[in-house]
């Protein structure tokens, strides 16, 4: 997997003009085209079809901070937003297929694919996608995860019809030659090691999906014997742009950028929009969390599954904020304490509870779900008391002290609790606007966005929603509130798997099977050291491997 660069490298390549092409040697076995087949330089923007064009006037753009959603006649989804800030333009073309859709004869055939859609085809020279952004000083990059592929790149505005055309071919047809084939299997091997915050077994058993239990950047010798027609077949049933979302973020107005984008994809038969994936985490169990034996466990951590949208993400990063600095509720061990990672993944993430200095007679459930109780008390849902109203002086707190906490001291009450839960949810908003301040960022973000079942035509949504911030909504009266109704599954300890080594005597509760793991527990996995790269360098709370 290619690692995104940091914002602000990508901006000083820009800044230094075009640079010399970095492709590889031989990448290039004909030569470029003068025309691009198929683009459409800005002048012609008013060439797109009469529908488009009629949906466009209907479409009004209010602040300038809206996404335009729309799917094209081929299936394939589009999200355009604005901005002004540099001189360049972002594109994602986000597929909804990872590693998890490995045959279990060929481990890693995905990765491998990914890699292998960079050879181009008919009307792409190989490695084209990647000279056309280096050659104008832009970045290409590629990220394979567990269910979803995506392929990046930033590019000065000036390239970005060049860029629209790349993505517009990419899927189609693609080359399928062995020699090609074999360089796309020596590119993946050469990737580093997977690193996971959460053990595979212990995320498949989350998930409740065994397929996600295995390395997906592994190179399986059978890889290498599959024949042209094979891999061309494989292509064709894995990538498809009715499971894909093209993302374009930059300075020029979104409806004249779908109206340069719909005829780069009018030659593709009409197709109805694939069925959006399954981002929801298995019901809870009927009686406690369910038993994982898995070597090298402590017995002092649960794991839940995160639902992989933009919202439940941002909500479980509240939780887990607001758990780090809970303070000790009533009848809490001196010493109790809960930690808490987020496992980011753009459709399978996951959320780690870590409890210290419980009773190690009842074990670390009781502490954990009692915590959990004590903030989903708070909300004003149907069979819970209200929470009372704060005391006079909650208004005069330090914001700081209620960022830092103190979870070695009594909780003083549900206000305090309330106001802590309100300052993470502040705290995150503010981390998401600043993390997706960049048009890569930006875009990278909106590849994951939840799309609207049933929607036709061109919709127009708020940043806010499509981002999916951790606002409160006209049915929220609170964080709590709010926090309850986005991820009620992660208040439940019925939903998580409790980590076990399988010499420990496992509490009398449901038991689930896994394959032997030689990964550390999350608490002390290297790569959930407080040091390992974040996807969000503001959140603390938050961990993504590379």
């Amino acid at each position: 997997m290619f690692e995104l660069l940091a914002p602000a490298l990508a901006l000083s390549l820009l800044a230094l003009g075009p640079a010399p092409g970095k492709t590889e040697a031989g990448v290039h076995a004909e030569a470029r085209p003068e025309a691009a087949p198929g683009s459409i330089p800005a002048s012609a923007s008013g060439s797109a079809s009469d529908a488009i064009e009629n949906e466009l006037e209907a479409v009004a753009l209010e602040t300038g901070d809206e996404v335009l959603d729309t799917t094209l006649s081929c299936g394939l989804r589009v999200l355009i937003a604005r901005d002004a800030s540099l001189p360049v333009a972002a594109l994602v073309l986000s597929i909804e297929v990872g590693t998890t859709a490995d045959p279990d004869a060929l481990p890693g055939l995905v990765h491998a694919l990914a890699y292998h859609l960079q050879q181009g085809n008919p009307e792409l020279a190989p490695g084209e996608g990647i000279a056309t952004a280096h050659d104008a000083g832009g970045l290409a990059s590629m990220a394979v995860g567990l269910a979803q592929v995506r392929f990046e790149s930033l590019i000065p505005v000036s390239e970005l019809d060049a860029m629209l055309r790349v993505e517009s071919q990419r899927l189609r047809a693609p080359n399928v030659g062995r020699e090609l084939w074999l360089k796309s299997l020596s590119y993946a091997r050469n990737d580093d090691d997977l690193r996971t915050l959460v053990p595979l077994p212990a995320l498949a058993a989350a998930w409740g999906d065994p397929r996600i239990d295995h390395d997906g950047r592994e190179v399986d010798a059978r890889l290498g014997d599959l024949l042209d027609q094979s891999v061309g077949a494989q292509l064709s049933r894995l990538f498809d742009y009715r499971d894909a979302t093209l993302v374009i973020v930059g300075p020029d107005d979104p409806k004249s950028l779908l109206a340069r984008v719909t005829p780069l994809f009018a030659g593709l038969p009409a197709h109805p929009r694939a069925a959006p994936p399954e981002l929801a985490p298995p019901a809870p169990s009927s009686d406690g969390p369910r038993v994982l034996p898995l070597p090298r466990q402590r017995g002092d951590s649960l794991l839940w599954a995160v639902p992989g949208t933009p919202n439940a993400r941002a909500w479980a990063q509240v939780l887990c904020g607001t758990l780090n600095r809970q303070q000790r509720g009533e009848g809490d061990p001196p010493k109790a304490r809960v930690r808490c990672i987020f496992a980011e993944d753009a459709r399978r993430p996951a959320l780690i509870l870590r409890a210290l200095g419980y009773d190690p007679e009842t074990g670390p459930e009781p502490l954990i779900a009692a915590r959990l109780e004590r903030i989903a008390a708070l909300a004003e849902v149907p069979g819970r008391p209200a929470a009372p109203a704060p005391p006079a002086d909650a208004g005069s707190a330090d914001p700081a002290q209620l960022e830092a906490g103190d979870p070695d001291q009594p909780e003083v009450g549900d206000a305090v609790l309330a106001a802590l839960l309100e300052a993470q949810r502040v705290r995150l908003e503010g981390d998401i606007a600043f993390a997706t301040r960049t048009p890569l960022d930006l875009a990278t973000y909106l590849a994951s966005a939840t799309e609207i079942t049933g929607a036709e035509g061109v919709t127009l949504r708020t940043r806010a929603e499509v981002l999916g911030l951790p606002t409160l909504g006209p049915d929220s009266s609170s964080a709590a509130a709010a926090l309850v109704a986005a991820i009620p599954t992660l208040l439940d300890t019925r939903a998580a798997v409790l980590l076990v080594d399988p010499e420990q005597l496992p509490p009398p509760i449901t038991s689930v099977t896994a394959k032997p793991d030689t990964d550390t527990d999350p608490g002390t996995n290297p790569a959930a050291d407080p040091a390992a790269p974040a996807q969000n360098p503001a959140e603390p709370d938050t961990q993504e491997a590379p």
